[in-house]
C-alpha cells in the first residue's frame, strides 16, 4: 500500500496568499473608515452630552439660588472655541457688566479628536446655553444660530460631516446622521 504525501502544493499555497491578500485589501481600509466614522459620532456625541449636562446644571435646585458674587450663575452654556475646544460654563448677561462667563469650580475642556473640526458653531462669544429658573429655558447663542456641525477631514466627502442641534422651544439637543 502506498501511503500519498500529505500537505499542500505549492499552487494551492500561493492561491491562498492571494486570496488572503485581497482580503486583507478590502477589509483594512473598510476598517479605518470605520473607525473614522465612529471618531466623529464620538466627537458629536461628546458635544450632544455637553450641551446635556448645561441644561441639568439649569435644572438643577440650587441653581434657582440668588446669585452671588461666589457663584452668579445666570445661565449654564456650552462654550466653543475655534480651535475644537468646547466646555461647559456658567455666566451672567447683565446690562451693567454684558456677557460674562464665568468657570464652573472644575472645567472639564474637550477637544476634538484630530482631523475633527468644527464647520460651524455659534458666532462669538460661541455659546449655546441654557437660563437657570426659567425651567432650563433655552438661552440662545446670540448669533441665533443652535447648530452646531463637525466635520472629519479623513473621510470622503458624503459622510464626514454630523450636525448637531438644539431645539428652539424643547431645548432638546439631536444629532444627526452623517452626511
Amino acid at each position: 500500500m502506498n501511503q500519498g504525501q500529505s500537505g499542500f502544493s505549492l499552487v494551492e499555497l500561493l492561491i491562498s496568499i492571494a486570496i488572503i491578500t485581497v482580503l486583507l485589501g478590502v477589509g483594512v481600509p473598510a476598517f479605518r473608515t470605520y473607525g473614522r466614522q465612529s471618531e466623529l459620532r464620538q466627537a458629536a456625541t461628546d458635544i450632544q452630552l455637553a450641551l446635556l449636562q448645561a441644561h441639568n446644571l439649569s435644572l438643577a435646585p440650587e441653581a434657582d439660588r440668588p446669585p452671588t458674587a461666589d457663584r452668579d450663575a445666570g445661565y449654564y452654556a456650552v462654550a466653543f472655541d475655534p480651535a475644537g475646544r468646547f466646555r461647559v460654563v456658567r455666566g451672567v448677561d447683565s446690562p451693567a457688566t454684558g456677557f460674562t462667563i464665568s468657570e464652573l469650580s472644575n472645567p472639564e475642556t474637550h477637544t476634538l479628536p484630530s482631523g475633527i473640526s468644527f464647520v460651524s458653531n455659534p458666532a462669538p462669544p460661541n455659546y449655546i446655553g441654557y437660563r437657570v429658573g426659567a425651567n432650563g429655558g433655552l438661552l440662545a447663542s446670540p448669533s441665533g444660530s443652535l447648530r452646531i456641525s463637525v466635520m472629519s477631514s479623513r473621510l470622503a466627502t458624503g459622510q464626514n460631516t454630523i450636525d448637531i442641534d438644539v431645539l428652539p422651544v424643547t431645548g432638546q439637543v439631536t444629532v444627526g446622521k452623517e452626511r
